[in-house]
């Protein structure tokens, strides 16, 4: 519904709010068209498997549980046993674009599911997502809207410029550099972010 609300509110609401939910839409378009699939490793689920998940799924969005990020670090952990979830799938076009390292762990990844969960909450519920490993309050703002006005629109970015051949161009390779930079180091051309 956010789509909508914000096409009928667009006399009242900002330029930045539109262009943040016109990115995080862009980005759920580029994995459809980029046909991102699974890693190929998920096996098919025994019989009566499916049916479990859904329930258990629909259990954790029905329960008393308040806090939205463990509500969706719960869904994501019961999703783990179906097939690859949609973050998992975010990862592997960072992956084809060579943006991140197949085996990306510790900050980097917090950093990719960060990304991956402000275009999800930010689409789907207008709001920004927490990201969880900073514990300075100050310094999640800045987090949360560096990747809000920075690297979701970075990331459509490297999307065209790969789809129109730009890609050997300087401003191209800088936009890519600008993405890893902030995924590895926590730095936007070498000034901290994240803090970590």
């Amino acid at each position: 519904m956010k789509p909508l609300w914000y096409f009928l509110h667009l006399n009242s609401s900002s330029d930045a709010d539109v262009k943040a939910l016109l990115g995080c839409v862009a980005l759920e378009i580029i994995q459809i068209v980029e046909k991102v699939e699974d890693d190929g490793l998920s096996l098919p689920l025994p019989t009566g498997l499916e049916s479990l998940i859904a329930k258990l799924m629909m259990e954790i969005e029905e329960s008393e549980i308040t806090d939205k990020d463990l509500k969706g670090d719960l869904k994501s952990a019961v999703g783990r046993w179906g097939p690859k979830n949609a973050q998992e799938k975010f990862k592997n076009l960072l992956a084809k674009y060579e943006l991140v390292e197949c085996n990306l762990n510790g900050t980097p990844a917090k950093r990719v599911k960060c990304i991956w969960e402000m275009r999800n909450r930010f689409a789907h519920e207008g709001e920004f997502a927490d990201p969880k490993w900073i514990d300075d309050v100050k310094r999640k703002r800045e987090v949360q809207m560096h990747i809000a006005a920075r690297i979701i629109p970075a990331l459509v970015m490297e999307y065209l410029n790969r789809k129109f051949g730009l890609m050997q161009f300087d401003r191209a390779q800088r936009n890519s550099g600008i993405i890893k930079e902030y995924i590895y180091k926590g730095s936007h051309e070498g000034l901290a972010i994240d803090g970590v």
